[in-house]
């Protein structure tokens, strides 16, 4: 997957992954707008830059089996990549996307097997 780095247009290369444990301590309010730390029971990804540690959105997602669905229950992308002033676009939307994929592969196969 690809964000665009809006100063010179060029695409960066991303990547999502779980959150680790350490990673929540670098995860603040100020930068993330919500106390993260409420989404431990939940399944919560970072998007980084490949081969990066800087986490530039958040996603907590809630597998609901016996309903068929995923919730997305919290997303959140950087403070310094929101508004006309951001640096990078397309964290949300890729987020939002890995959420929608997570979805038809889990419970796609859930409905081809019931």
């Amino acid at each position: 997957m690809y964000i665009t780095h809006l100063p010179n247009g060029g695409q960066l290369a991303a990547s999502i992954e779980p959150v680790e444990d350490a990673d929540f301590k670098k995860i603040t309010k100020k930068r993330y707008f919500f106390d993260w730390n409420v989404e431990k029971s939940h399944s919560v990804y970072k998007l980084t830059l490949e081969g990066g540690s800087d986490i530039l959105g958040l996603v907590s997602l809630h597998d609901f089996d016996n309903e068929q669905r995923i919730e997305i229950r919290l997303l959140a992308v950087s403070k310094e990549n929101m508004g006309t002033g951001k640096n990078i676009e397309g964290i949300a939307g890729n987020l939002i996307v890995f959420a929608a994929r997570r979805a038809v592969k889990n419970m796609g196969r859930w409905r081809l097997f019931r």
